[in-house]
């Protein structure tokens, strides 16, 4: 089994024509459909335009990974804003006291750009 390829898109971004196919295309309309609500956006070109959502959405063999707007700085490469990105999500879950989570595993996590994987480290420990 092959691993799902990683598309990471922040709130209010659009892909890119090349990331997904007519099928990914039909797979993103019935998850609006299921969940009554619009997540995606369906745009021209196999293009869809994230709206206010933050979490992981699995389609077909792909992960799209959207992650909150707050953050943005030229000179960082797309790794390093992920996991910043990341550490920010995680501390501020923190505060909800509804995630057991800690300072250490903010600490050892921030460097994980797959908030999947984040997920599940947090819920199995």
């Amino acid at each position: 089994m092959s691993k799902a390829k990683l598309i990471i898109l922040k709130e209010y971004e659009t892909t890119n024509f090349w990331e997904l196919n007519s099928k990914d295309i039909l797979e993103i309309e019935k998850i609006n459909n299921l969940i009554k609500t619009q997540i995606f956006e369906i745009k021209a070109h196999n293009r869809v335009k994230v709206k206010q959502y933050v979490g992981i959405v699995k389609v077909n063999n792909k992960n799209i990974q959207i992650l909150p707007k707050i953050f943005y700085k030229k000179d960082y490469n797309l790794k390093e804003e992920t996991n910043y990105i990341i550490k920010n999500l995680l501390y501020m879950l923190s505060y909800t006291k509804k995630l057991n989570i800690k300072e250490a595993d903010i600490a050892n996590l921030w460097k994980i750009d797959d908030l999947f994987e984040v997920f599940i480290y947090i819920f199995v420990k």
